[in-house]
């Protein structure tokens, strides 16, 4: 009977074990799916963001391009 009785005892310890580590796996899949949707919400900001970052670029270099345009009228009356 106590040959037995071991075996049971490793079934129900490797059931323990593989049981707990399935949770574990369920567990890093939901952790994994979360970290995919924030570097996805931050991949669309840095996106945004240059964009944005580069309509001011050109509203700047427009600007710029506004004001050098007197200074080389300027230039050629003198």
């Amino acid at each position: 009977m106590s040959k037995y009785g071991k075996y049971v005892k490793y079934f129900l310890l490797i059931a323990f074990v593989g049981m707990s580590g399935c949770a574990e796996l369920n567990e890093l899949r939901n952790l994994n799916r979360r970290q995919a949707v924030t570097i996805r919400d931050q991949s669309e900001e840095i996106a945004r963001l240059n964009q944005q970052y580069s309509s001011v670029s050109d509203k700047l270099r427009a600007t710029e391009e506004e004001m050098n345009k007197p200074q080389k009228a300027c230039k050629f009356y003198w």
